[in-house]
């Protein structure tokens, strides 16, 4: 399964104070965390794309979502079924009917 990443709006500053200086943080869905790592979608292709590891350090928890810091971009798919990737794995990305969310397999 894949997901889109929510990025945070500008904020006070008590919510900047928090995350400090680095704006780059993001809420992914907790099932995207695999360990200090989410797999992204990269070099996609119509339905298909490749699995790449993407360090991140998760910063709290809110709710279903993570707060994480990494090298994430607007627009990137996150893999959530992530027991068998690898490395520049061949995914192929699915619509799910339920919630509009992606999915790979």
């Amino acid at each position: 399964m894949l997901t889109r990443v929510k990025f945070l709006p500008h904020s006070s500053e008590g919510r900047d104070a928090a995350l400090g200086q680095d704006k780059t943080a993001v809420l992914v869905p907790k099932g995207a965390v695999d360990g200090g790592r989410v797999w992204v979608v990269r070099d996609r292709r119509g339905e298909t794309g490749r699995a790449h590891a993407q360090a991140i350090d998760v910063i709290e928890d809110v709710g279903d979502w993570a707060r994480v810091r990494g090298d994430l971009q607007p627009g990137d798919l996150l893999a959530l079924d992530t027991a068998s990737l690898s490395e520049g794995a061949r995914v192929r990305i699915t619509a799910k009917a339920t919630d509009g969310e992606g999915g790979a397999s």
